[in-house]
């Protein structure tokens, strides 16, 4: 009710088909409730724009920078302990961009 008949919404969400969710289980770093509640693929997130009078117009996928901090502490723990204790905290805080296949979504109204 607040988009003018021509208005879009833009919207950014984890991809739970993506190949790291896949890949990752239970360790994917989106599942942190109650940050994210949802979660959807493609295919459901296409339903559900139509349901509510949205069609996607651009659907696409985006990544993020990560810090190696961030990713060591999911991925590898281990790793991430003993490159502290080696001192190599500044090596951690380098951030990396990866394409970890999160839905990036312009949708219109129908």
């Amino acid at each position: 009710g607040l988009l003018t008949p021509l208005g879009c919404i833009a919207l950014l969400t984890p991809n739970v088909e993506s190949t790291l969710a896949r890949a990752l289980g239970a360790r994917w770093p989106h599942y942190t409730p109650p940050e994210h509640l949802w979660y959807f693929s493609p295919k459901s997130l296409r339903r559900l724009l139509a349901r509510v009078g949205f069609e996607p117009k651009l659907m696409t996928s985006l990544g993020h920078h990560w810090s190696l901090d961030e990713l060591t502490q999911k991925l590898a723990p281990r790793a991430r302990r003993t490159a502290g204790a080696l001192g190599l905290g500044r090596l951690l805080a380098t951030s990396v961009y990866l394409n970890v296949g999160d839905l990036f979504v312009v949708a219109t109204k129908i």
